[in-house]
């Protein structure tokens, strides 16, 4: 997700980095074939949320505006990522948002129900298909077997906590 000069992520993506204040990150346009290094700029762990700093976003990207999570509740949503399939860059989804839940600590998610989401799509946005708005960010699911129950579910940071964090 980008924002002016801002790239918001899920943490867990960048974890791996040792050095959070000096460490570049290498970031990949897939739309011009382009590269460039953004540092963090913010991140929350507990929410698994990163801010990228990148000066040089290319002019061929366009930023997405955060809506509104709140009553989204049985809309159609559609997102993409880089889970790998094949020979594939990135991948596409679509689902139903289920509405908020709240884990055990008390933050709140966004349910997603989808067969297409899967590992690899986090940091991904989530468009809400009926107002056009991203309304929070891929952050996680479970990869269950195919006869669990709610293995096609997965979740969502919603907006209003992207915007608190940022």
């Amino acid at each position: 997700m980008v924002d002016a000069n801002f790239i918001i992520t899920c943490y867990h993506v960048i974890a791996s980095i040792k050095n959070m204040n000096q460490d570049q990150i290498r970031i990949r346009y897939l739309q011009d074939k382009t590269e460039s290094y953004a540092s963090v700029f913010r991140y929350h762990k507990e929410h698994d949320v990163a801010i990228l700093h990148n000066a040089k976003i290319p002019s061929t990207i366009i930023s997405l505006q955060l809506g509104h999570s709140s009553g989204c509740e049985g809309h159609r949503f559609f997102t993409c990522g880089f889970a790998q399939m094949g020979d594939f860059d990135s991948l596409n989804a679509e689902g139903l948002l289920l509405g908020e839940i709240k884990n055990r600590k008390g933050i709140s998610y966004i349910q997603l129900k989808s067969q297409d989401v899967s590992p690899g799509m986090s940091g991904g946005p989530v468009f809400d298909v009926e107002t056009g708005l991203v309304i929070g960010m891929l952050t996680k699911g479970f990869v269950l077997k195919s006869s669990e129950k709610h293995r096609d579910t997965a979740f969502a940071t919603p907006s209003e906590t992207l915007k608190k964090i940022f």
